[in-house]
């Protein structure tokens, strides 16, 4: 009998065992009311600038969204229209609160790359409150995100190109704290998996590509909670000035959370 190694990061394009071998995907199927599982493989056809699969709102300015025809297995990009500032991203329902030991873990991974990292455009990726999954999530400029809740991971521009993926945490009203600097050196056209796993008790876990990059006890956050409710965030502003289009590709999205006390 073979045995399945579940810590470890798992195939390339596939969500990482290392994040999601403690959901309890038979038991969330036994009883959904339960549990929230989203997994958007982008699967389903749309029009152009339309959300694809009624899980996620487009929001943006300029938004452009769509399928790209020539890879496989469901894959849209997400870009702007060409002016300095175009935002697209997707965004959930309000899904999640983080509190420290309210017994609810949440699970977040999606794989994304940019096509071009050498044109001046952000990235963000994460759990935002309302006020944060706007257009302007990534602050004009890309150079930071707007001062409301968020946990994720950031790419920030330096005014000419898109510089490394940052795992970050914003509460509104204190600004951003860099948990970790430069977490991943994107590439050209190269993937990426970026996660975030809480387990209920204190700690938040960022992931890179499966592996463990850094950790963040929720009892540092002021009143050991952010203070709204959170979003699924997933998407890029293009601060180019020049006219060039910076395109965000997108794979996959999967969230999950409890929505009981697990008692764990």
């Amino acid at each position: 009998m073979s045995i399945q190694d579940y810590g470890r990061a798992g195939e390339t394009a596939a969500p990482s065992p290392s994040i999601w071998k403690d959901f309890p995907i038979a038991q969330a199927l036994k009883t959904p009311g339960r549990y929230i599982h989203i997994w958007d493989d982008f699967e389903g056809g749309t029009a152009i600038d339309v959300a694809y699969s009624g899980k996620f709102e487009v929001v943006g300015t300029n938004a452009d969204i769509d399928v790209i025809d020539d890879e496989i297995n469901g894959v849209i990009y997400l870009a702007g229209s060409g002016a300095d500032n175009d935002s697209s991203f997707l965004k959930s329902n309000v899904l999640y609160d983080l509190t420290m030991n309210n017994g609810k873990r949440f699970w977040f991974e999606t794989r994304v790359k940019s096509v071009d990292v050498s044109l001046d455009h952000s990235l963000v990726a994460g759990l935002g409150e309302p006020a944060f999954c706007t257009a302007e999530g990534l602050a004009d400029g890309g150079a930071t995100v707007i001062d409301e809740d968020f946990v994720g991971f950031a790419a920030f521009t330096d005014a000419t190109n898109m510089g490394g993926i940052d795992a970050i945490y914003n509460e509104g009203g204190s600004g951003t704290t860099s948990v970790e600097a430069d977490v991943h050196t994107p590439v050209d056209d190269t993937y990426v998996k970026l996660g975030l796993r809480f387990d209920g008790k204190k700690t938040l876990t960022y992931y890179v590509n499966g592996a463990v990059v850094c950790t963040v006890d929720v009892d540092d956050l002021s009143g050991n909670s952010l203070t709204n409710p959170l979003c699924v965030f997933v998407g890029m502003k293009d601060n180019e000035v020049s006219g060039f289009t910076a395109v965000m590709q997108l794979d996959w999205i999967r969230f999950a959370c409890e929505k009981f006390a697990s008692g764990i």
